[in-house]
């Protein structure tokens, strides 16, 4: 989760609020609610069930926000020309 929350705020003081949104809503209709269906519910798991599957919410987002964060890192990175 802090790394989450680190690359949200990176995302979102350059300007970028949009993907971090994106992937907040993504992660919340694609994983967490089916997962805490499927958990939940179907498996019979309860509310262990729903704490599993906001934990592979967590992983997911971290994974996407850190992707796009290392996208934009790269893509502000100034080029440095070797000797020669």
């Amino acid at each position: 989760m802090p790394l989450a929350m680190a690359d949200g705020s990176f995302l979102r003081t350059h300007d970028d609020a949009h993907s971090a949104m994106i992937a907040n809503v993504a992660g919340d209709y694609l994983v967490l609610i089916p997962l805490s269906w499927i958990l939940g519910l179907t498996f019979g798991l309860g509310l262990q069930g729903i704490y599993l599957a906001w934990v592979a919410f967590t992983a997911v987002l971290a994974i996407l926000l850190r992707m796009r964060t290392r996208r934009m890192v790269a893509s502000e990175t100034p080029k440095v020309s070797g000797p020669g």
